[in-house]
């Protein structure tokens, strides 16, 4: 058997008419106060996830650049959103506190 591979979700639509959604602010041009530089970033696609036995999962990838770097199934999907949106929540909280 070869190793896993993945294929495009042909069925992938963009309703804004613009780029795919960036899950951060993306790689800012800017320097981050750190100096770190550039800031780590993730892009949402359609995508199908075949198997070495060629079984396909539709779900969700996670992309860098053009490197996958995970896949996530609708009910997987849903529950990142969730808690994603539950921490977005608190730190707004926190920094709202702070000043």
């Amino acid at each position: 058997m070869g190793p896993a591979h993945h294929t495009r979700d042909t069925r992938r639509t963009n309703t804004h008419g613009g780029p795919s959604m960036i899950i951060s602010a993306g790689s800012s041009r800017t320097t981050t106060t750190s100096g770190l530089g550039y800031r780590p970033y993730l892009v949402p696609r359609m995508w199908s996830w075949k198997d070495t036995e060629r079984n396909t999962t539709p779900g969700i990838g996670l992309f860098r650049g053009q490197e996958l770097k995970a896949h996530l199934t609708p009910d997987e999907a849903r529950a990142l959103a969730d808690k994603l949106h539950d921490m977005a929540d608190n730190l707004q909280d926190t920094i709202e506190q702070e000043n």
